[in-house]
């Protein structure tokens, strides 16, 4: 996709330039095979700064709202977004989830379904779980810093705040397939949001 490939390129130039981009880990995204990106959501820029940092095409889900209008519903389309409704289980934004998954594609989510306006993790939803499952993709938990204090950049802030995205190790769920019920698909999002939090840590810990 050339219009992807070339707002990725533009992206990548502004973050290095503007916000110091700095992105730990990448290594740690499978070359191949079906990937579920899962991180921490502090920003509307989070989508754009985690995708870019992955060095294979990766599918968003974003809200409904924003294909209703032709043009943006072909922008989008092109930048490998797909629609959901949010506030209910939307069974047609799951099924092409699974597909991208089932096609060894790279789908990112955020578990926690919302952005923090504090900064604070909030308590996980069982996408993240239930597609990993379903499709035995592999979870790579990531961890976002300094997005949320961008919009304050031409407020409060005379300097532009670093930007960190930190991808840790694979988490694999092949022990879990066949099992979605709900006390599985509960525990295995508490592991997703644990490995998130651990790797917060260790970027507090590299920018000392």
């Amino acid at each position: 996709m050339a219009l992807y490939r070339l707002v990725r390129l533009l992206l990548r130039l502004i973050f290095r330039v503007v916000f110091r981009w700095k992105v730990i880990g990448a290594d740690n995204i499978p070359e191949s095979g079906p990937v579920l990106v899962a991180a921490n959501h502090i920003s509307l820029l989070d989508p754009p700064v985690v995708g870019c940092a992955v060095r294979r095409e990766i599918s968003y889900m974003a809200k409904a709202e924003l294909f209703e209008r032709p043009i943006f519903r072909w922008f989008l389309a092109k930048l490998k977004a797909f629609p959901v409704r949010r506030g209910k289980a939307d069974r047609t934004a799951i099924r092409t989830a699974l597909e991208i998954l089932k096609q060894g594609g790279v789908v990112g989510l955020f578990p926690e379904g919302t952005r923090s306006r504090t900064g604070e993790m909030l308590s996980p939803q069982h996408g993240v779980a239930l597609l990993a499952i379903k499709s035995n993709a592999v979870i790579v938990p990531t961890a976002v810093y300094g997005t949320n204090r961008v919009d304050k950049l031409f407020g409060f802030i005379p300097i532009p705040p670093k930007i960190y995205v930190k991808f840790g190790k694979p988490m694999e769920v092949s022990q879990y397939e066949g099992r979605v019920d709900k006390n599985t698909v509960a525990e295995v999002s508490v592991q997703v949001m644990r490995q998130i939090r651990h790797n917060l840590r260790e970027l507090e810990l590299y920018r000392l």
